[in-house]
């Protein structure tokens, strides 16, 4: 159930993040910092969710 929240949140910071015009760098940044995650891990994050609907 965790992992399930917390993929949820990954998700949602992505697209608040491209909503309110961040860049990549900076939504990467954003995820290591609240959800300490490796900088590879963030990327890969972001790169599936940048798009999503």
């Amino acid at each position: 159930m965790y992992v399930e929240e917390q993929e949820n949140g990954i998700k949602n910071m992505v697209r608040l993040c491209r909503k309110f015009k961040a860049t990549i760098a900076e939504t990467i940044s954003e995820l290591i910092e609240s959800y300490g995650l490796s900088e590879d891990t963030a990327s890969q994050k972001v790169e599936q969710y940048w798009n999503a609907q």
